[in-house]
């Protein structure tokens, strides 16, 4: 019941914001708005920075980015820690929020010589207008620090006396009183919420208000709370988190944060429109970061031209920070929006408050010297501790709730007495069945017999959509045919995630797009040449395996078919069955042999995987199992002939119940039989054969790829690769991945479970035992 009535509350939410022109954009350049579209490249080109080459050899006059990296390393660690332990949302909250976030509390100018000791690697850009040559002049002036180097880490943890910004947490948005009773909008909480200081100027501009107007509700109506001493103004960035294993997904809580974001925008606009003469060509901007547990978010929120006006949402950037590439990311994308707001968004208002109180045009107002620095100058580094230097050792930050009221807001969902229990349960059985879930592991933690595979989805994880494009050593055709897979993948996706009703079921039809590749043919039947080839193409790991498969792939050529160009192959070997057919198959909601334990698991943990997919029967495997041991089981999807499934697939609706760590839960009994079975053969041919099955999920646009293997007897668990298929680089780097996985299939499971069938049925043969067992 609980479940219905939050489907209905976020359904109804849902139809709220399109009936107020709230939207979600898809994450496409194309229909960025014009004047923020420099702003939006900017933060979509950090996206390119590499944890390993920031700072490598430029630390002479930028001592700042030494103690930015530091940061993003001690971020990754603690972040890795918080997944260890499944903390929960408070604590990721408490843990994290505050240090991606210091840099709008931190000092940014030395208490020595009062020289700046940081500038943003990604300064904002403003578009020509009269705030330009404003801009230009303070950035001339600003003197940077000379003073030691040891000074930077401590001032950055300095605290300054006429702070710009300011932040809020868990405080109800208030409406206008005619808005709220016209339109019944919901009460909202968002986690976070930063926006600018009364200081001295702002104090000044609301005197003039006061003397020329005679009334002092100038306050009410620059911020959204309830608030009479130290009031946050014009707030600009909204933060709303959940933790890994809520059930509440990024859809539900862009929803949620829907109309906080709204009425940020109408602040900024109702500042906008009341300037003098003509309204500045200035647009409202609200940056949106979502997280949840190690995943961030970044969107812009904006006000589309034409009438009536739109409320649109559009998604930046995604990562995850157990990566220090995403650490390294995120952090300099608050600094660059820390620049903005400093620089382009903090001067602007002031202007247009000036303009409106004195009634001179906005291109003609002028502003006094207020200080973007921090401080006043006091030297107070001894009323900070030191910054903490490994994760065992974070201090709660008292800037951050931390009461249970930080996790107990409405969209929470309250876990009950049982299903804590069942989630006792399921550790507990998942502990007994010796499955290990490992995290994000360095190159070395990986098994060696598969590290040569892994590394190359890591690889594939780095891959940009912009530069592949502009590849010059793979053939034109094939980037061509990449790029329509990408267009078409993008474009269900995000046309699915701009619809109210999409659930599950409508996410299910991406699948059988990502995965085409293994129901095709992989010979053209014309020309009996190879219709693909992959980017990234997997070698066994036996150097004579390999020399093999060399000499094998030397003899492939490429169809082309499609140019008119005959090549036709007469003598064609099809000793592996890929002349007439595809060589694989699949099992959708497929139900598993029974095994001793299957009555008490199916009370806990659902055991039919959404999708299986696994070698094709064919006439030559029937008369190789035919002559193996009766007690090897081949086939573990009840009624279907599925040789040695190596891909499962788990799947969840952006809106639905459960997270991708239920999902590994309802993963891990068909991997360890899957896993099982390949040990099995390899234990009764003693031919080489490294067990290993890859395993898919993916709750709307988000996918991850995991990758199960034995060591020593225990089935490990490895978290590979996270992607989001709205955007260009997610999709591209999932079609790469699979295309990668067709060929270790193709080229490394299948020839080595043919090598071992061949040794068993030559061994049944000669001892007279043999047979197909039969599946439940």
């Amino acid at each position: 019941m609980k479940r219905k009535q939050k489907a209905s509350s976020y359904n109804e939410m849902c139809r709220l914001a399109k009936r107020h022109r709230i939207s979600f954009k898809s994450p496409d350049s194309e229909l960025w708005p014009a004047l923020h579209r420099n702003t939006f490249a900017q933060i979509c080109s950090i996206r390119d920075q590499k944890f390993d080459d920031y700072c490598a050899d430029n630390y002479y006059g930028h001592p700042w980015r030494a103690f930015t990296k530091i940061r993003a390393k001690f971020l990754t660690r603690l972040a890795a820690t918080l997944l260890e332990r499944t903390a929960n949302e408070t604590e990721w909250r408490n843990a994290l929020e505050g240090e991606f976030l210091l840099r709008f509390r931190a000092e940014v100018a030395c208490p020595a010589c009062r020289g700046r000791i940081w500038k943003s690697d990604f300064e904002a850009y403003i578009e020509p207008s009269a705030d330009i040559n404003d801009l230009r002049k303070r950035r001339k002036q600003r003197v940077f620090c000379h003073c030691p180097s040891y000074r930077v880490e401590a001032t950055l943890y300095e605290i300054g006396g006429r702070r710009l910004f300011d932040s809020r947490l868990e405080h109800v948005i208030i409406h206008d009183a005619d808005v709220q009773e016209k339109l019944q909008l919901p009460d909202k909480k968002p986690d976070q919420v930063i926006g600018l200081r009364e200081t001295t100027a702002f104090e000044k501009l609301f005197e003039e208000f006061s003397k020329k107007f005679g009334n002092d509700d100038i306050v009410d109506r620059l911020t959204p709370f309830d608030e009479s001493e130290q009031p946050l103004l014009l707030p600009f960035l909204i933060l709303e988190a959940k933790s890994e294993d809520s059930a509440d997904g990024f859809n539900k809580a862009r929803v949620q944060t829907a109309f906080p974001i709204w009425a940020l925008l109408k602040l900024q606009e109702g500042v906008r429109v009341q300037t003098s003469g003509d309204p500045p060509n200035i647009s409202p901007l609200v940056w949106y970061f979502a997280n949840r547990g190690e995943y961030w978010r970044v969107y812009g929120c904006y006000i589309s031209n034409g009438t009536p006006e739109k409320y649109e949402i559009v998604q930046l950037w995604d990562g995850c920070v157990t990566e220090k590439d995403a650490s390294l990311q995120l952090l300099l994308i608050v600094d660059y929006i820390f620049d903005w707001a400093r620089d382009i968004y903090r001067p602007s208002i002031l202007r247009m408050l000036k303009s409106a109180a004195s009634g001179v045009a906005y291109d003609q107002v002028t502003l006094a010297n207020d200080s973007d620095i921090f401080s006043d100058g006091q030297r107070i580094a001894n009323w900070i501790p030191a910054p903490p230097t490994s994760p065992n050792a974070l201090v709660i930050r008292s800037d951050v709730s931390s009461g249970s009221n930080a996790a107990d807001h409405e969209s929470a969902i309250p876990v009950s007495k049982r299903n804590a229990r069942l989630k006792t349960i399921r550790e507990a059985m998942i502990f007994h069945a010796t499955i290990n879930f490992e995290g994000l592991g360095a190159p070395k933690d990986l098994p060696q017999q598969h590290r040569h595979h892994f590394s190359i989805i890591r690889r594939i994880w780095a891959t940009r959509y912009s530069e592949y494009m502009q590849r010059k050593d793979i053939d034109p055709h094939m980037i061509n045919q990449q790029k329509q897979r990408v267009k078409e993948l993008r474009n269900r996706a995000c046309a699915m995630l701009k619809s109210i009703g999409t659930n599950e079921g409508t996410w299910r039809d991406v699948e059988i797009l990502v995965f085409k590749r293994f129901d095709e043919e992989i010979v053209c039947q014309r020309c009996k040449n190879e219709k693909w080839k992959s980017d990234y193409e997997a070698d066994p790991f036996d150097e004579e395996d390999e020399a093999r498969l060399e000499n094998e792939r030397k003899d492939r050529n490429a169809c082309r078919c499609y140019q008119n160009i005959e090549t036709i192959r007469f003598a064609y070997d099809d000793s592996d069955d890929e002349c007439e057919s595809a060589i694989f198959d699949k099992a959708v909601s497929a139900r598993l042999i029974r095994d001793p334990d299957e009555h008490f698991r199916r009370r806990y943990i659902s055991t039919h995987p959404d999708r299986v997919l696994g070698l094709k029967m064919t006439d030559r495997y029937r008369r190789l199992i035919a002559s193996c041991p009766p007690e090897l089981t081949h086939c573990p999807v009840q009624g279907m002939n599925l040789l040695y499934p190596f891909i499962i697939l788990e799947a969840k609706g952006p809106h639905a119940f459960g997270s991708f760590e239920e999902m590994k839960d309802q993963a891990a009994f068909p991997l360890r039989l899957f896993l099982e079975l390949q040990d099995a053969l390899r234990k009764a041919s003693r031919k080489s054969l490294d067990p290993l099955v890859w395993f898919f999920a993916y709750r709307g646009e988000d996918w991850r790829l995991y990758a199960g293997t034995v060591v020593k007897s225990n089935l490990r668990l490895f978290d590979l690769w996270h992607g989001c298929i709205a955007f260009h680089d997610g999709a591209l780097q999932l079609f790469q991945i699979v295309d990668f996985i067709w060929t270790w299939a193709r080229d490394v499971y299948g020839p080595q479970l043919q090598n071992c069938l061949r040794e068993l049925a030559w061994l049944g043969i000669h001892t007279g035992e043999g047979g197909l067992r039969e599946t439940n």
